[in-house]
């Protein structure tokens, strides 16, 4: 959460984060391409990304849900969600384990 800002000032999307429909684009794979060390993007989406694309989708694609007209509250809010799930997480396994040992 404490560098949340940074990623606000950033350009672009984050690494890794594409679509399968950026990679048909010119424009998109040349910015993969840039974020990526001038490696080419591919000219299609993997195959297993094209497959999964409808499977899983992002609870909050670009880090805002649509009902959010702010993309940089969006973008607080997925941090502190993500922060929320992981603090949950930890205090069930430590309840868990702590059950486990009584």
């Amino acid at each position: 959460m404490v560098l949340t800002p940074l990623g606000i000032l950033a350009a672009g999307s984050a690494w890794g984060e594409w679509s399968a429909d950026e990679f048909a684009s010119p424009e998109s794979r040349r910015q993969i391409a840039a974020v990526s060390n001038d490696q080419p993007a591919p000219l299609e989406a993997p195959t297993g990304m094209r497959r999964l694309a409808s499977v899983w989708t992002a609870p909050m694609p670009r880090y805002a849900p649509s009902f959010l007209k702010s993309a940089t509250f969006g973008y607080l809010l997925s941090a502190f969600a993500g922060t929320g799930l992981i603090i949950l997480v930890v205090i069930f396994a430590g309840w868990l384990l702590r059950s486990r040992a009584a």
